[in-house]
């Protein structure tokens, strides 16, 4: 119990250092070193697309938390009279962005409730959106005499 707990704190902690560390990275760029969009056969201002980058990766932070598909779960439903009037002693309950874990101390048993794994799907999507849309872009630093003949 306790080492499924950790491991659910320590991927939680993994997660929010990396939308830090990406927040940082799409703050930090130029308005240059984001791709060009064109719409309507005219190029979005690169300011618009900077702002819509940032944007896009903080709701996908916002749905990862809010919506985490379960991808593994074990449910146990208590029938509290079969427990021949035995009384909780002890909760348990570990809450993290991927982990839940629940139990019940009656008597000398430990009933496990609930255990389950869960996703932050959707920050992972836009992660991999933000990787494939600007981070794989070369940056361009054009300087005063490029393009230009000598």
């Amino acid at each position: 119990m306790e080492t499924y707990s950790s491991i659910g704190w320590g991927l939680t902690l993994v997660t929010f250092v990396l939308f830090l560390f990406i927040m940082v990275d799409c703050l930090r760029r130029s308005e240059k070193d984001f791709p060009t969009l064109f719409y309507g056969g005219k190029e979005i201002a690169q300011r618009s697309i900077k702002m819509m980058w940032k944007w896009i990766l903080i709701f996908t932070f916002i749905l990862g938390v809010a919506v985490r598909p379960t991808i593994y779960g074990h449910f146990a439903a208590i029938d509290k009279i079969s427990l021949a009037g035995g009384t909780i002693a002890s909760k348990y309950e570990s809450r993290t962005l991927y982990s839940t874990y629940r139990s019940e101390q009656v008597g000398d048993k430990v009933i496990l409730i609930e255990k389950t794994w869960r996703v932050p799907l959707f920050f992972f999507l836009g992660l991999y959106l933000y990787w494939r849309g600007v981070k794989r872009w070369p940056r361009e630093h054009s300087g005063s005499h490029s393009g230009q003949a000598h």
